[in-house]
């Protein structure tokens, strides 16, 4: 959905003007505002609070306060409480009824839900989660908080995504955002949040030191990013939610036999992983480049035979001769693996990932690679023989009308 057509959506709202909601879509509206702001509250409890990352939100400010000089005597969980109840108040004032609703349901769903995985959620898997954000060789920033970093700033984005396409506030500074877009239209909100952010960031200087606050810079640049792509992929008719607009884009642009590949190469994805993961395990060199050379050599072997049967007959049904598609399938599979290889050996010496990183970064290497397997095969491997003959003919049929 356009921005523009999502402001106006919360204009609308905030000029007393909003849609009436029957009690079903009702229901799910604030069933996905608390969704999002569960998995917002979660990020924060597992990552940016034990990490000290602040991105420039009520949690972060309230992290800033609690190590300020004048008002240190408060925790960090009763700071999130007050600010949270004075945007509230904000966005009664500047906002309207309608949006103020929501968010006062934001408001206790949000504090609820902080609270309640601060106090359940184990110390000891809290310290699991610091000291898996600490390995890695790379001493500015480790490959496990990075990967940790990334993931929660994506589902914070999600979080706020869930509340401002529900007409609502998270009751964060996206309610500052909001009251600012409302007295200049042109202001975006994605963007006027990440504004905010920045200031935010900006006074943690003092309590969090330089390095914190470019994490925080980086957390709030990919929360902001997450956030404005969700807002513009939103569905423009009632009904039409993401999923279902990228479910359609997909079978439209790929066609069916993408889905059908997409399970094939999860089925021997999973068993590629583990052989990689079990050979890097058991193998000991001293050159790291040739213990994930031999381990993906093997893991794609064995991975490769089950998707090739898997994917001639079922995903693209071809009658390709098997000698000559088998060729070019382990033709493409070379090249793939080589790539594969490649790509995870740079990322591997520039981020000094060992152990299950290694394996990961693998893994997003794989996904990038699916792309130019799909097309290569459907394109190249497994077409069909009366597709190729056709192709022959109406070759063959151009060359006689010229001649």
């Amino acid at each position: 959905m356009r921005d523009n057509d999502f402001n106006d959506d919360i204009m609308n709202t905030v000029d007393g003007e909003s849609k009436t909601r029957t009690a079903a879509s009702q229901i799910r509206r604030y069933a996905l505002i608390g969704f999002g702001l569960v998995i917002l509250n979660f990020a924060y409890v597992m990552v940016t609070v034990p990490h000290g990352i602040i991105n420039g939100g009520v949690t972060s400010f309230s992290m800033i306060l609690s190590r300020l000089p004048l008002t240190e005597l408060l925790p960090v969980n009763a700071w999130v409480t007050i600010v949270t109840a004075l945007l509230a108040l904000l966005c009664f004032v500047f906002l309207g009824r309608d949006i103020f609703i929501a968010s006062l349901y934001s408001c206790v769903v949000g504090v609820a839900a902080f609270n309640f995985f601060t106090l359940i959620i184990p110390k000891g898997v809290i310290d699991a989660m610091v000291r898996i954000g600490y390995m890695g060789d790379n001493p500015v920033i480790p490959i496990g908080m990075a990967v940790e970093l990334i993931l929660a700033a994506i589902i914070v984005g999600t979080g706020y995504y869930f509340c401002l396409s529900n007409d609502s506030t998270a009751v964060g500074m996206d309610t500052i955002a909001l009251i600012l877009h409302k007295r200049n239209e042109k202001i975006p909100v994605a963007y006027a949040m990440y504004a905010i952010n920045i200031l935010v960031l900006l006074l943690g200087l003092y309590a969090y030191g330089l390095r914190c606050v470019l994490m925080g810079i980086a957390f709030a640049g990919i929360q902001a990013l997450t956030l404005h792509t969700l807002l513009k992929c939103r569905g423009e008719e009632d009904g039409i939610t993401i999923l279902d607009k990228a479910r359609a884009l997909m079978v439209f642009v790929l066609g069916a036999d993408f889905i059908r590949l997409a399970v094939s190469s999860c089925i021997c994805m999973v068993i590629d992983l583990a052989i990689f993961h079990g050979m890097g395990m058991a193998l000991d060199f001293e050159r790291a480049a040739l213990e994930i050379f031999i381990a993906t050599l093997t893991a794609r072997i064995i991975s490769s035979l089950i998707n090739y049967v898997i994917n001639r007959k079922w995903v693209f049904d071809s009658n390709a001769a098997v000698g000559k598609s088998m060729l070019r399938y382990y033709i493409l599979a070379a090249f793939i693996m080589l790539m594969s290889w490649l790509l995870v050996t740079i990322l591997v010496h520039f981020t000094g990932a060992d152990g299950i990183y290694r394996t990961g970064l693998k893994f997003c290497t794989d996904c990038c690679l699916f792309i130019v397997s799909y097309f290569t095969q459907k394109k190249w491997v497994f077409k069909s023989t009366e597709t190729e003959d056709t192709e022959v003919k109406n070759t063959e049929t151009i060359e006689d009308t010229e001649k």
